[in-house]
């Protein structure tokens, strides 16, 4: 009996120290099990983003089709609750990769929060596996041949994930399609 006794507490004591505890992760977000889907990683995704003309030139500004695509540890895309900040860039040419010019004259810098279910559902699109935005670029007087697009993923524990891509505006066929898409 006293064996018995003594097999249980020592079984009782395992599950304790083995049960499910809060593992700090590699990406420095804590989750309740070693198994748990987090973001590791953003993309812009480039097939979908693009600038859009406004059909007419003076009254609408010119806008952004955005797709920002998070993925998991696996690679795979995956839904996350969390703030979006996309900064839009005038192009300049430079020798390094970083091509960030001066940050837009106006609507340069834009917050999206999605931490609320709903919006959150709102922006997700289902065939793409992207979170879907529509940025104003507001007015501009120069004349602009490409623009360089950087976010920013924050999560609820302020985890930040950065992309940026550069986009090249080209001239339309029609006034209706896509100004550019990034080759």
């Amino acid at each position: 009996m006293v064996k018995k006794l003594i097999l249980l507490s020592q079984i009782l004591l395992l599950l304790q120290i083995g049960g499910c505890q809060k593992n700090k992760l590699s990406s420095g977000q804590e989750s309740c099990c070693p198994d748990a889907f987090r973001v590791e990683k953003i993309v812009l995704n480039s097939s979908f983003t693009q600038l859009r003309k406004s059909k007419d030139d003076l009254a609408q500004p010119d806008t952004m089709d955005v797709f920002v695509e998070l993925r998991d540890q696996f690679d795979d895309p995956i839904k996350a609750t969390g703030k979006f900040r996309f900064e839009i860039y005038l192009y300049q040419k430079k020798a390094s990769n970083d091509h960030r010019g001066k940050r837009f004259p106006t609507q340069g810098l834009q917050w999206v929060d999605l931490t609320e279910p709903q919006l959150n559902q709102d922006h997700w699109d289902k065939i793409t596996r992207c979170y879907q935005f529509t940025l104003q670029l507001g007015e501009h007087s120069e004349n602009l041949d490409q623009l360089v697009l950087q976010v920013t993923y924050l999560n609820n524990s302020n985890y930040r994930l950065e992309d940026m891509l550069t986009l090249k505006y080209t001239t339309p066929t029609q006034s209706d399609s896509p100004i550019a898409r990034n080759p």
